[in-house]
């Protein structure tokens, strides 16, 4: 029994560690304007709503799993040309569990440009795809990102 307790403790210590700290940008030690930013989803509610996210398990066949503690990113940076993303998608409908799924994605990028994924349902499956944005559209999501953060933790 003691042990059952042990091995339910290490379950949810590592599940919150997971939940965490994906959260971050697997990065290229190039300059700006050799690089494009490609942008997963992250999309969590506190308590009630419909959560979607997106992790990059592979760029190119490259397994990106950064260890215990890091996880997957949710978002790359890549060099420009055409990639194939593996990503893994999640879905939580009222904190139930939804759809979750694993497929490639491929994309051309192109430098100095950033991208955002999307996640759809067609024809009764989920498709993700990402899309260039402009500077103004990112402007605009960072902007709406900080204000979440900040209603979550008034």
């Amino acid at each position: 029994m003691k042990t059952l307790g042990i091995v339910a403790l290490a379950l949810t210590l590592f599940g919150a560690s997971a939940c965490v700290t994906q959260n971050d940008k697997l990065k290229l030690d190039v300059p700006a304007e050799n690089k494009a930013v490609v942008y997963g989803l992250a999309e969590t509610k506190v308590m009630f709503g419909v959560e979607r996210d997106m992790s990059i398990l592979a760029i190119d066949g490259v397994n990106t799993f950064r260890g215990w503690g890091k996880g997957y990113p949710v978002s790359v940076e890549l060099t420009p040309g055409r990639h194939t993303l593996t990503v893994l998608y999640r879905i939580t409908d009222q904190g139930a569990p939804g759809p979750t799924g694993e497929t490639n994605v491929e994309i051309d990028v192109r430098a100095g440009r950033s991208y955002v994924s999307d996640l759809k349902l067609e024809d009764g499956r989920w498709t993700p795809s990402f899309r260039e944005i402009t500077d103004e559209e990112l402007r605009q999501a960072d902007e709406r990102r900080a204000q979440i953060r900040a209603e979550q933790f008034e």
